[in-house]
C-alpha cells in the first residue's frame, strides 16, 4: 500500500501528482520502483 493521496483538481486534470505523507513513509522504496516517470528519489 502506498501512503499517498491525489486531490480532486489533480484527478480532474488527468495530471498524476502524488503527495508523500512523511509521517507514514517508512522508506521501503516501493514507490521508487513503480513510478513510470522515474520521478521519485529517496533521500536521507
Amino acid at each position: 500500500m502506498f501512503n499517498s493521496r491525489m486531490n480532486y483538481r489533480q484527478a480532474k486534470t488527468g495530471k498524476l501528482m502524488i503527495e508523500i505523507l512523511p509521517d507514514k513513509c517508512d522508506f521501503c522504496g516501493c514507490c521508487v520502483g513503480v513510478c513510470p516517470e522515474d520521478a521519485i528519489e529517496l533521500k536521507e
